[in-house]
Parts: C-alpha cells; structure tokens; sequence
C-alpha cells in the first residue's frame, strides 16, 4: 500500500484549468521587477504551452482531460489519498496547479506539506549540487519517505 507521495512541480491538470474551483494562474501572481521580466516571463508560460502540448501528445482522440485519471485536479474525492509532499519552484506555471492541489487534501483531511522554493524555475532539482534549493528538497523528499 503507498504511504506517501512526493510530488515534484506536478502537471495536475492537462491544459484544462477553467472552472477549476479555487484556481487561479496569473502573472501577476509572481514577484519580479522589470529587468527579471525578460528572463522570468518566458519561462513561466513556455510550461503553460507545454500543456496543450501534453494533451496533443499523450491524449488519444477522444479522451477527456478532465478525466480524474488524467488529470487528478479534476477528481470529485481526495480522501484516502496518501500523505503528500508537493515540491513546487518560484518560477513555474505548476506552481499554481500544486497549490490548489494542496488545499484539496487539506479539505479532505490528507496529511499535506506544500514546499514552494524561491529564486529558482521548473525542474530546479536537476541542478542537484548546483541549487542549494535542489539538494533540501532532495534531503526533505528522502526524510519524507523515511
């Protein structure tokens, strides 16, 4: 029986995301000052993009992405869900689909530890001894488990 989850920067919901409730992406959302925006903007929505990707992608015609298998943001029941660990960067698109994810379990009474790093973007653990950020998630992820 799974025990535990550890989510990294997780695709919860493929592209789909209107009428999700208590979901809201906005680059307003994100802290940066002018000179960062020509760096940060483009990364935060080249995940957003990725999105439409995914579902052309992995989808076969015809399926639903709201579907809760597909896209669990989706699901109507988070309880029994195991204890979740959500890993989320600053600079992410994700951020916000973890964010809401966190507030489901929480709603369904799942024991839930929503961790958001800043200063870094998507896929910040593959810095691993570059990011110190990379190496306390790592640590945090190996503890959590445990």
């Amino acid at each position: 029986m799974v025990n535990s989850q550890v989510l990294y920067y997780p695709a919860l919901s493929v592209r789909e995301t209107d009428g999700l409730k208590d979901y809201h992406f906005g680059l307003e959302d994100y802290i940066y000052d002018d000179a960062q925006s020509e760096w940060i903007v483009p990364r935060i929505l080249a995940i957003w993009n990725a999105g439409k990707r995914s579902e052309d992608n992995y989808l076969p015609e015809g399926v639903n992405s709201r579907m809760a298998s597909v896209s669990p943001l989706w699901d109507s029941d988070f309880s029994g869900l195991p204890r979740t660990l959500l890993i989320t960067a600053q600079y992410d698109y994700l951020t916000s689909q973890a964010k809401t994810y966190a507030h489901y379990l929480a709603a369904a009474h799942v024991p839930v530890t929503w961790v958001n790093y800043c200063g870094v973007g998507h896929a910040f653990v593959d810095k691993c001894g570059v990011y110190p950020q990379a190496d306390d998630s790592l640590k945090m992820a190996a503890e959590f488990v445990r």
